[in-house]
């Protein structure tokens, strides 16, 4: 192999590991509200991550915060299930964009309830791993109120 092959070869399994890496971290959000592990959430998220929906009307910026938050909000269901489909990647270097589908299953007032939606997500590669900095949750059907 000629020294230009290796390196094309070099950066194809840098981004082949990063979109693994990446792809990781939806489902480990995801199983960590519905597990309801505070300590495996903030793991993911960069120390200047934000998190808001227009449509549920938050905006959480900084880790402290979005601790705060996760442990306070309502939106920690006793019951919680979700799931994410078409997870959609693209990686520039050290930052990256994604988006997936969710369906959301679980209680809300003793009431059995489904929610999907879109999440839309920015990462960035800190001290050589891949964090969430952006997590914007949109509903896509009827939100019922947690209050």
């Amino acid at each position: 192999m000629t020294q230009n092959e290796i390196s094309v070869l070099k950066k194809e399994v840098e981004h082949l590991l990063a979109m693994e890496e990446i792809g990781k971290l939806p489902a480990t959000y995801c199983h960590a509200v519905d597990t309801k592990d505070i300590e495996r959430l903030m793991a993911i998220f960069s120390d200047d991550a934000q998190v808001n929906s227009r449509t549920l009307n938050f905006d959480i910026k900084g880790k402290n915060d979005l601790h705060n938050w996760f442990t306070t909000t309502p939106f920690m269901l006793p019951v919680s299930r979700h799931k994410i489909a078409n997870l959609l990647i693209s990686v520039k270097g050290k930052v990256a964009t994604g988006e997936a589908y969710y369906m959301f299953s679980g209680e809300v007032a003793e009431v059995p309830t489904e929610v999907e939606g879109r999440y839309r997500y920015e990462f960035r590669k800190i001290g050589g791993a891949w964090k969430i900095m952006h997590l914007e949750i949109e509903p896509t059907s009827p939100v019922p109120s947690v209050q």
